[in-house]
């Protein structure tokens, strides 16, 4: 995924935050660790 898409797309869930709670979880969580290891 392109950086300049995973950008807009961040900014508009983040507009709408309060309408995907779930979504809160990903700025919680710290994904980086978890995409390393799945990329193995």
């Amino acid at each position: 995924m392109s950086t300049f898409f995973q950008q807009t797309a961040q900014a508009m869930i983040a507009k709408h935050i309060d309408r995907f709670p779930l979504l809160k979880l990903d700025q919680v969580i710290d994904w980086q660790p978890i995409e390393q290891y799945l990329n193995r």
